[in-house]
């Protein structure tokens, strides 16, 4: 069940690889794809498809 979640994320996370790797022939930094997580997990209030932060 974890894919109905990380799919959607992963093709985002792949789209702007590929956008990155375009534009300066590098793949993403890891601490960007951190940040483009933690961006995602604010925006969503915490819980990213069914899975939830504990407060």
């Amino acid at each position: 069940m974890l894919h109905r979640t990380a799919e959607p994320l992963l093709d985002e996370l792949q789209a702007l690889e590929r956008r990155r790797i375009d534009r300066s022939g590098r793949p993403l930094h890891p601490r960007e794809v951190y940040d483009f997580l933690e961006t995602k997990r604010q925006n969503s209030n915490g819980a990213i498809g069914y899975l939830a932060t504990r407060q």
